[in-house]
């Protein structure tokens, strides 16, 4: 069975072994849900613009979309939204709609102090920005070079002033919050509908790298956390 698993859906056998052990029966359905067509979802920038005005302006220009919380579901568009000058203003920022649950899940305040210890390329960052209405101060983390840069574009386009970057690990932080948001590096398991090259790219050397590192993140994370405080961890693996 693991063989044939893995020979129709493009897996390592040893992932789906592991898939097994942990869904079971319901393995065969995960499977199929991530090879569908991965929806297109965006988050309001309402430090920029309103849902009702966004809407507004992508009708006029033939996108349909679906509202949801924090933002909205593109139906269809006749061109990519990222070419359009709604992007290029910083009126949204392109993010699944799980991800936008996130950053609400820490509630921050206009007074709070916040670490982002794995930030780039901004996603959960600029919604906490937006949530604190730029208010407060974030100090993002994050060791890649490249995704430093997306994160410095991304914070630039959103109009994100109350945001501090550390081009650093934060395993490396003394810096103390009121709260911290560990999006923690993983190996991406649960993001394969719109990477599928996760498919066969990861295996149980990756999986132990990553709960070794994620280990000690959760480890510092607590050792930097003011007292009373709160320490949301997040990942997109199963």
């Amino acid at each position: 069975m693991i063989r044939e698993l893995a020979r129709t859906y493009g897996y390592k056998q040893e992932t789906i072994g592991r898939y097994l052990s942990f869904f079971g029966d319901e393995t065969t359905s995960l499977l199929r849900a991530n090879d569908a067509e991965p929806r297109l979802y965006l988050r309001v920038n309402t430090l920029r613009i309103s849902s009702q005005e966004l809407g507004m302006r992508f009708r006029k220009r033939g996108i349909d979309f679906l509202e949801v919380e924090n933002g909205l579901e593109i139906i269809q568009s006749p061109f990519s939204v990222t070419s359009t000058p709604e992007y290029l203003l910083g009126y949204f920022y392109l993010q699944g709609i799980a991800e936008m649950q996130i950053a609400p899940l820490l509630h921050p305040g206009i007074k709070d102090l916040i670490t982002d210890m794995c930030a780039a390329p901004g996603g959960k960052t600029t919604h906490l920005a937006q949530l604190m209405n730029n208010r407060g101060v974030i100090a993002a983390y994050d060791v890649n070079k490249n995704k430093i840069k997306a994160l410095k574009a991304n914070i630039q386009r959103l109009g994100i002033t109350n945001t501090i970057i550390f081009h650093k690990s934060s395993l490396d932080s003394t810096f103390h919050s009121s709260a911290i948001l560990l999006d923690a590096p993983c190996t991406g398991s649960g993001i394969i509908r719109k990477d599928p090259s996760r498919k066969y790219s990861r295996d149980s050397s990756d999986i132990s790298f990553c709960s070794r590192l994620q280990r000690d993140l959760l480890q510092k994370g607590i050792e930097n956390l003011y007292p009373n405080g709160s320490l949301l961890y997040s990942t997109c693996s199963l």
